[in-house]
């Protein structure tokens, strides 16, 4: 009998050794191919580039949604600067630009759109980086812990960067970190690490403790792979697109269309039909 349960337990033990063998060769990793931009291009802490974190994110998905992979430091910090403009002339102020400040730049000035998510999930993340679309999440950084990135003790700590992907074996999102000088692109955090920093810019006591809200990314155009038929996306409405003469009256180009899963596009609302 001992040596029957000696047996079994050895089998036993092989199997499951074999079996989480398996499932961690197997665990997904999603990287998607998002250019790096830093919020200090040139590395020089200065001006409006002390406070870029927000329009770094913004480039960084503008050339992604794009069909960019890479960005040059001159394009990138163009695409910033034209947006830090934008911001002085709304609020007086580029500094600690909270979601929704960020989402409005998003509709009005670039080529893709999003929505605020209130309380997300990790599941909630991961299922838009399966999607490949990019999550750009407003964090707490004293929360974050990163000694990368040069926080002032006196300041809120407010911080905003790229969930790229994720690595389901460590239990860690991939990011694009953009104050992180020295290991940005790609730089991982745990899970709980991650979703306990995720805090909004709060103006009214002018600290980084405002809920836990992201924004949720996707292209202005998309199609799905059955249908020709190509849609304008902006909040949860999707606008038919009816003569290909609306792309160049709206200087639109057609890299810009997305393929995107029918099941997707099917839970926005039908809007108006564009016309040339």
């Amino acid at each position: 009998m001992k040596r029957i349960a000696l047996v079994a337990i050895v089998l036993f033990a092989g199997f499951f050794a074999s079996a989480h063998f398996a499932m961690a060769q197997t665990a997904p990793i999603v990287k998607l191919p998002v250019p790096y931009v830093s919020e200090v291009p040139d590395g020089r802490w200065v001006g409006s580039w002390k406070n870029a974190c927000e329009e770094a994110s913004i480039t960084m998905l503008q050339a992604y949604y794009s069909g960019q992979k890479t960005i040059s430091i001159a394009n990138a910090k163009a695409f910033m600067q034209n947006l830090f403009n934008i911001e002085h002339k709304l609020w007086n102020s580029d500094a600690n630009t909270d979601t929704a400040r960020t989402l409005k730049l998003i509709t009005d000035d670039s080529d893709f759109n999003g929505r605020i998510v209130l309380a997300p999930t990790v599941e909630d993340i991961k299922a838009e980086l399966d999607a490949g679309r990019p999550v750009i999440v407003p964090l707490n950084g004293f929360t974050l812990g990163n000694k990368n990135i040069p926080f002032l003790a006196s300041g809120s700590g407010y911080h905003m960067f790229v969930i790229i992907g994720y690595d389901a074996a460590t239990g860690e999102f991939i990011t694009n970190d953009t104050g992180d000088t020295i290991n940005g692109p790609g730089h991982r955090y745990k899970y709980a690490r991650l979703m306990n920093a995720i805090h909004d810019y709060n103006y009214t006591d002018a600290k980084t403790d405002g809920p836990a809200r992201v924004i949720f990314t996707y292209p202005k155009l998309a199609k799905t792979a059955t249908s020709h038929r190509i849609y304008f996306l902006i909040g949860d409405v999707k606008q038919y697109v009816s003569h290909p003469l609306v792309f160049v009256e709206k200087g639109w180009s057609w890299s810009w269309v997305n393929i995107v899963p029918s099941s997707w596009l099917v839970g926005f609302k039908d809007g108006a039909v564009i016309n040339n």
